[in-house]
């Protein structure tokens, strides 16, 4: 748990040095290696990928991650982004590991509108359902981000989570993108570790993923609704 922790911060601190400066308010696609800040446009990104995952250092599952990413930026007030992610486990269950599906929206509110590098504080909110349950899991965040691109992120939060024997909860997100792909797109290199501030003998969880991104209008099947 302890390794996966300090990848996961080591995965946020080389996010946060490999951004370029933006020369313009519109996604730069030149280097075709992660996405930019845009004022302009809607992102909207597929994943797909492996992801391995421990609960308490003990259960692990490895499997398929994938996840649509909608991202937009309101008159540079603040920045509004959601997901829908499948994952091979759960990142905050209260039992084994098991596939999970869950939905989210983010606010982000950067300091500085100015520059690549942003830095202020998010809030997010969640629903999710495990393999193992009946019910949906209900999840608040509120925390501070570090990001030079809506792809680079470090990212810490308090999280109050409903249904599940511990409520507080501590949640550290780091995300790199990186490289290209010769079916187009890059690849972002991921992780996300969920602590239980209760003591409650609740499950820590971790896990680390990489993935392949590409714009959602550039893929062929979806070129039709452009």
């Amino acid at each position: 748990m302890k390794k996966i922790m300090a990848l996961i911060v080591l995965v946020g601190q080389l996010a946060l040095c490999s951004g370029n400066k933006v020369e313009d308010s519109k996604i730069k696609k030149e280097d075709n290696t992660t996405l930019k800040w845009s004022d302009n446009e809607m992102i909207t990104q597929f994943y797909v990928g492996y992801e391995g995952g421990t609960v308490d250092s003990l259960t692990s599952k490895q499997g398929l991650r994938t996840s649509l990413f909608i991202y937009s930026s309101v008159e540079k007030k603040f920045d509004m982004f959601g997901s829908i992610v499948y994952s091979a486990s759960a990142e905050n269950a209260d039992s084994k590991a098991s596939p999970y599906l869950e939905a989210d929206i983010n606010i982000f509110r950067p300091f500085s509108f100015d520059n690549d590098f942003r830095y202020g504080l998010i809030v997010n909110s969640s629903i999710g359902k495990d393999g193992n349950s009946t019910t949906f899991s209900k999840k608040f965040n509120i925390g501070f981000r570090l990001a030079n691109s809506p792809e680079n992120f470090f990212d810490v939060f308090y999280s109050r989570v409903k249904d599940l024997s511990s409520n507080a909860r501590m949640e550290i997100r780091g995300q790199l993108s990186f490289g290209k792909s010769v079916l187009g797109g890059h690849f972002v290199l991921g992780g996300v570790a969920n602590f239980d501030l209760d003591n409650k003998s609740q499950n820590d969880t971790a896990k680390l993923y990489i993935m392949w991104s590409k714009d959602l209008k550039d893929i062929d099947i979806f070129k039709g609704f452009r």
